[in-house]
């Protein structure tokens, strides 16, 4: 008969600065409007949780949404709904949640097929983009509306034209002074 000892010598863990979890949505998700954190998440990372938290999605959306706490047990709930019919969210769907402390989460989001949505914009990102073109110069690039403008530069440098969202129907381009 031999006698096992467990021994705990090997390579000591490495633990991410930006921990993540992923959620499949279920009916339960969508019919109470609500969303379970996983308890091991939890457990690790949930006393640095504040009862408000943000959600920001790859566009630069960001949501508010409240938690609901009891024991180890942490739901998203107010403002989870909104968040989830913006991005018509379905049974099936796959949330990767990125937690980049201060109650801030990236979240990305994967339909049925596994790829990654093309997010919706919201109203002030629309807003945002209007006000972004009534300028001529944004961080040192030139720009211009599709005109026969070109940039006032020291030496000629060569343009490249890029559609601005993919999502826009209008054809509506940039041109860009490459430095």
């Amino acid at each position: 008969m031999s006698s096992h000892t467990r021994r705990d010598n090997g390579p000591s863990k490495f633990t991410s600065k930006t921990p993540h979890f992923f959620k499949v949505i279920l009916e339960e998700a969508i019919r109470d409007g609500e969303l379970g954190i996983p308890r091991n998440f939890v457990r690790k990372h949930g006393n640095r949780l504040p009862s408000t938290i943000q959600l920001e999605v790859p566009s630069g959306s960001t949501w508010q949404v409240q938690l609901t706490k009891c024991d180890e047990t942490v739901w998203l709930q107010k403002g989870w709904q909104e968040f989830a019919k913006h991005y018509s969210l379905k049974f099936g769907y796959f949330l990767v949640f990125r937690y980049e402390g201060n109650g801030r989460f990236h979240v990305l989001v994967f339909d049925k097929s596994a790829s990654e949505i093309e997010y919706p914009r919201t109203k002030t990102e629309e807003e945002d983009d209007d006000d972004a073109t009534s300028f001529g110069r944004c961080d040192g690039v030139s720009v211009s509306r599709k005109s026969k403008e070109k940039p006032n530069l020291p030496c000629p440098r060569p343009y490249k034209k890029i559609r601005t969202d993919s999502h826009n129907q209008t054809g509506k381009y940039w041109k860009f002074a490459m430095y």
